[in-house]
């Protein structure tokens, strides 16, 4: 996955194989490759990632690095990815996320990033 093609199409990508990614260490390749697939997903796809429990994998991830004390620039770039990734996601609309509460509760926790580096990359 060292190289993101420009024309993946989410459909063509597995949801399990997505969500395998996330549940690991996600390196910084495997961060990008995520957010390029939640950036071309279709709604539908995005339904279904979250409805799996992507955005709880996804947000335990930004959670984690989140915590990482001297984080490298490797951690940064990662965390930025998977914050790009989570933006993506939520386009889908809120409704789907109020559907599941104890995600409102993480995505604040999350969100609330006071790491200047993380703020200014994604524009928080």
């Amino acid at each position: 996955m060292d190289n993101i093609a420009d024309d993946i199409r989410s459909t063509d990508v597995d949801l399990t194989s997505i969500l395998n990614i996330l549940k690991d260490n996600t390196s910084l390749n495997d961060a990008k490759f995520v957010n390029k697939v939640l950036q071309d997903a279709s709604d539908s796809w995005r339904v279904g990632f979250v409805s799996e429990g992507g955005l709880t994998i996804l947000i335990n991830g930004i959670a984690y690095l989140n915590g990482t004390p001297n984080k490298t620039n490797d951690q940064y770039r990662t965390q930025y990815e998977l914050l790009q990734a989570l933006r993506s996601a939520l386009s889908i609309g809120f409704e789907h996320v109020l559907s599941h509460p104890e995600l409102l509760c993480l995505i604040a926790l999350n969100i609330d990033n006071e790491d200047v580096a993380i703020c200014t990359e994604v524009n928080l």
